[in-house]
């Protein structure tokens, strides 16, 4: 057994089990959390509590006596304390009197006894059992850890102990789990001889939140026979005697890291580097992995508390050899994103801030370059000011910016390069490559930098980008600004070819011989990273770049013969990748569409004229019907025959001509959306449909070769070129303007155009879609890059111009090539929020209510803040129950999703009914809209009210609200649920249920049918046709297939 461990508890002998061991845990044992390979030492001390006792003293000797029974005599052993009470003494205190102590005294006295394996008389008194422990056959250093708010005089038995022992005795400043974890962690990485790397001298000052307590003289310790020693009050209590002078021996020292140097005794042979041991033991390397998914899962935190695991941690995450690596990355993600209290995130985002810090290895391998190495170099000189002149007038500076002396940057900053290569991480690094120093030759370095040394002003020499250096110099360029700071090998590579985006020339050579070096791993299918547009987007720039500075100073004609820094093929299929994601995230970006005229009642030249046999007026062509007769004639639907005069002379006379003035509207209907005169205009109330449309037969239409637009013309009537399609429509005929500019997107043209025909088209006819919405790194994975670049095509051929509303897109061609420049360029529209005017992409803005002709779209937060305005427990603010633009109640879907289940509050729609009179409140119990005060002119705002409940909640009167207290099941999987706040509609969270629920009736439904069920059972807000079904936008519901 090379190494093991324990947990003994102990208690008092009035308790029902005195003393508690776990048994040895061996290193060869498996973990601490398994049973069936050894004991479980961290579910038995999850389980400790503090109870019984009766006095204040513990039993401590006998807890020493067992331990003492169970150490090994070929091994000297640690002994950690955790107490915050003395021992039994062998007198009585006056402030406590107990019969605890005769029975230990009696228990520990049995001579013959095989309890405590025969070594009980040695434990009945203290100094014999310090002595014991001490030079005994069997022997032990001891650690107490002492509680807070324990007098030291009263406990100077356990600086007693630690002293005989060799040990030490440590008194907590806070009794917290944080605190005993800190101090017991930091006093064995000390005693084992380790010390946490790179730590700062701020740092190393910092207080543990604990004091180490020693005797100030040791004159006399040797002559303490017993405890009632004449020589024992220098030490402790001997006696209930005030007047000992323990105290007076007394001293204290707060606890650092620095401190423990000094006060913690040692290991007599240091402990290997964790390390470094990882890559030389295997099995180490096991059961460190092992260990560390413990810790994730049980408590993460804990990581935070050594100083070791940083290092380690590291070490860890760059084997990249390590199979079991990519489980344990993925453990300690989901353990940090659990946790809930922002101080535990704060402590951990510090330890991962201090993993990273490298200062000692770069150090060395900066001082390894030989002299003649040193030149070139780059640094960052401090005595140079970049913040522009406050007599210049105010800069505008966003919150991305960084000021002068780089003071707010952290190295999770720095590091951030290697995760993502957005925009604003790319901007703050290019700053800081721009305020970088660069020198040649010993010769222009600058004297007041001469004069300082490099560990206040690092340099770093060029040389180390050579491959005998092991390419460092991108790696550890950050060291500059924040010292420790190393990047991984990809990273330093992305930050090389930031150098080129932005164009250092001194630095270009160095960037692309990194660059160069790494251009076959960017294709690398295994690492999400590549992935991004950020990133393969900046690669293209730093290619674009450097192949431009070659034709600069190349004698060569031949492109292809220059230095590329990627592979060609990779560039081609890289450029199709981040086009074909540039082109998505601009399918909701505005576009201005050319559409043809639609008349609405609209005023025009009537046109070509028909005579009818009947009523002989002459007519327009669009109405005439057959045999000669016009449709004013042919109708009988008539209720007399004094209606039927008054329209058949309606609006019209004999001296008529083409360019009379007439009233136009088109059909309704997409498929016909054809043109036609109306005469008795007043009669036509409803959106207008032909008379071929309301009989189900297909409308006689010509298009005209000008606008596009499609007049109703009966083949019968007409003559010479109309027979042929030849036609221009009597408004482009009389010069008017036909044309109107609409804004729509590339999303709503796609439910009439299907993205396949115009913007982009996959090969496999099976797709159906899969590439809408997915990441670059989830197509490269599901295909690969090679089968994506050969499928897609962008922007395929199109023969026939775009469609909207059954009418084509004027401008077609011009909106193609619009779109077709932002994916070239790699720009993606912004687009304002309607309500906070916040620029964002356009597909993060939602619609405002859903409805139909409401064009206004706002961002997450305003949707949430606007419909979010009413809560449970407070006032019912029936303004917000409407969209913020078009006044109208919002779709059932947006209000569910924004308004905290608003939605679904019985009776809400009294308080939309009496909205004029009466001010209603949300009760938070039954979940009711009821009556607060009256609603009074010039009354002034209602009271602000929080968590108010209704007076029959509150006085619990009627059986239906008292059994609404009661808890209800789910209709779906049987969960008794209770609803503590909030509206009735329930969505069940059990896994493998998730049915949606009234909470007032128990009634099952779905999603799409619970806002009917509240408002028709239950008075909810969709109630009594306050939303016709098609008066629903498309907007919401668009599915984006891009194959159909």
């Amino acid at each position: 057994m090379l190494f093991a461990h324990c947990l003994l508890a102990y208690r008092d002998y009035q308790d029902f089990e005195l003393l508690e061991w776990s048994g040895w845990l061996s290193q060869q044992g498996a973990s601490a959390n398994t049973s069936e390979d050894g004991p479980n030492l961290i579910g038995m001390a999850a389980d400790l509590k503090a109870s019984g006792g009766g006095d204040v003293p513990e039993a401590i000797k006998t807890a020493l006596a067992k331990a003492y029974e169970l150490m090994r005599p070929e091994a000297k052993t640690l002994i950690l304390v955790y107490t915050d009470a003395p021992p039994h003494a062998n007198f009585e205190y006056s402030w406590e009197r107990s019969s605890n102590n005769e029975k230990e005294l009696a228990a520990l006295s049995q001579a013959d006894s095989e309890m405590y394996g025969g070594y009980g008389p040695l434990f009945v008194d203290w100094v014999s059992a310090a002595k014991t422990l001490a030079y005994g056959e069997k022997r032990a250093q001891v650690f107490a850890v002492l509680s807070t708010g324990s007098e030291p005089s009263v406990l100077a038995y356990y600086d007693y102990l630690a002293t005989m022992t060799d040990g030490v005795c440590i008194h907590l400043d806070y009794t917290c789990p944080h605190t005993i974890s800190s101090v017991t962690i930091h006093s064995l990485l000390s005693w084992m001889g380790i010390e946490a790397v790179n730590t700062s001298t701020e740092s190393k000052e910092e207080s543990l939140y604990a004091k180490f307590s020693r005797y100030i003289s040791l004159a006399g310790i040797d002559d303490v026979e017993n405890e009632i020693s004449s020589h024992a009050p220098r030490f402790f209590h001997s006696k209930d005697d005030p007047s000992q002078d323990t105290v007076g021996n007394l001293s204290s020292q707060v606890m650092t890291l620095s401190s423990m140097k000094n006060l913690m005794p040692k290991k007599p042979r240091p402990l290997q580097s964790f390390s470094i041991r990882w890559f030389e033991d295997p099995s180490y390397r096991d059961l460190a992995s092992k260990h560390l998914l413990e810790i994730f899962e049980t408590d993460v935190c804990a990581m935070a508390v050594n100083p070791v695991f940083g290092s380690l941690w590291r070490t860890v995450c760059s084997d990249k050899n390590y199979a079991g690596r990519d489980s344990l990355a993925n453990a300690f993600s989901r353990s940090i994103e659990a946790l809930g209290d922002e101080d535990e995130q704060a402590k951990m985002n510090k330890w991962l801030d201090e993993s990273y810090d490298y200062t000692t290895e770069i150090v060395s391998t900066i001082q390894d370059v030989a002299a003649e190495e040193q030149f070139p170099c780059v640094f960052l000189d401090p005595t140079l000011n970049f913040t522009q002149s406050s007599t210049d007038g105010p800069v505008a500076m966003d919150s991305n910016c960084l000021d002068e002396s780089i003071d707010n940057i952290t190295r999770g900053d720095l590091l951030e390069i290697g995760r993502s290569c957005n925009g604003n991480i790319l901007r703050r690094i290019s700053r800081i490559l721009t305020r970088l120093t660069f020198v040649n030759s010993p010769e222009d370095m600058p004297q007041h930098i001469s004069n300082i040394d490099m560990e206040r002003v690092p340099r770093i020499p060029t040389a180390l980008a050579l491959d005998h250096h092991k390419r460092q110099f991108w790696r550890i360029l950050f060291h500059l600004i924040i010292p420790g700071t190393r990047l991984s090998a990809r990273a330093g590579a992305l930050v090389a070819a930031l150098s080129l985006k932005v164009g250092l020339r001194p630095l270009m050579e160095v960037a692309a011989e990194q660059l160069i070096c790494f251009r076959d791993k960017w294709n690398d299918p295994s690492i999400p990273e590549n992935w991004t547009m950020g990133c393969l987007s900046l690669l293209m720039d730093a290619d674009d770049n450097y192949r431009f500075h070659q034709q600069r100073v190349s004698s060569t004609n031949d492109v292809s013969r220059l230095t590329t820094l990627l592979e060609p093929s990779d560039r081609l299929r890289f450029a199709k990748l981040v086009q074909f994601k540039i082109l998505q995230y601009n399918l909701n970006a505005p576009l201005s569409a050319r559409l043809p005229w639609t008349p609405e009642k609209s005023p025009g030249p009537i046109g070509p004229l028909v005579r009818c046999n009947e009523c002989h007026y002459p007519r327009s062509v669009t109405i005439m019907g057959e045999g000669n007769k016009c449709g004013v004639c042919l109708v009988s639907e008539y209720s007399s025959s004094q209606e039927r005069d008054i329209a058949i002379h309606a609006r019209v006379s004999q001296d008529l001509t083409t360019t009379s003035e007439a009233t136009w509207v088109e059909c309704m209907n997409k498929s016909c959306r054809g043109q036609y005169v109306v005469y008795n205009v007043a009669d036509l109330n409803v959106r207008p449909k032909c008379h071929h449309c309301r009989n189900g037969t297909q409308a006689p239409l010509i298009e005209c070769e000008k606008c596009h637009n499609r007049m109703i013309w009966p083949r019968e009537y007409r003559e010479g070129s109309q027979l042929h399609g030849t036609f221009t429509c009597p408004p482009c005929t009389a010069g008017m303007n036909v044309a109107a500019d609409v804004e729509l997107t590339a999303n709503l043209l796609s439910t009439e155009n299907p993205f396949k025909t115009w913007l982009f088209h996959d090969s496999d006819s099976n797709a159906k879609g899969y590439f809408y919405d997915k990441s670059l790194f989830a197509i490269v994975s599901a295909i690969g890059l090679e089968e994506f670049y050969a499928r897609i095509e962008l922007f395929p051929a199109r023969k026939f111009p775009l469609v909207h509303n059954g009418k084509p897109v004027l401008n077609t061609e011009e909106i193609i090539a619009l779109l077709k420049a932002k994916v070239d360029k790699r720009k993606i529209a912004k687009t304002e929020c309607s309500l906070c005017f916040a620029s964002f992409r356009p597909n993060a803005l939602n619609s405002a209510c859903g409805r139909r002709g409401c064009l206004q779209r706002i961002c997450t937060d305003c949707l949430a803040g606007w419909y979010g305005l009413n809560a449970p427990g407070t006032i019912i603010n029936t303004a917000a129950l409407v969209c913020p633009f078009c006044r109208r109640f919002p779709t059932p879907q947006t209000l569910a999703k924004y308004g905290k289940g608003i939605h679904a509050v019985r009776d809400l729609e009294n308080a939309i009914r009496d909205k004029g009179t009466m001010i209603y409140a949300w009760c938070s119990r039954c979940c009711s809209a009821k009556e607060y005060m009256e609603r009074i002119c010039a009354g002034g705002a209602p009271p602000i009210l929080q968590n108010w409940a209704c007076q029959d909640c509150t006085t619990r009167r009627g059986e239906n609200l008292q059994k609404m207290q009661n808890p209800k099941p789910c209709p779906g999987c049987g969960t008794m649920s209770e609803k503590i706040s909030g509206c009735g509609h329930i969505h069940c969270p059990i896994p493998d249920c998730g049915v949606h629920w009234c909470y007032f009736c128990g009634k099952k439904s779905d999603e799409k049918t619970i806002y009917r069920h509240m408002s028709e059972q239950h008075g909810g807000f969709f109630d009594n046709g306050m939303m016709a079904e098609d008066d629903y936008s498309d907007d919401d519901e668009i599915m984006y297939d891009l194959y159909d």
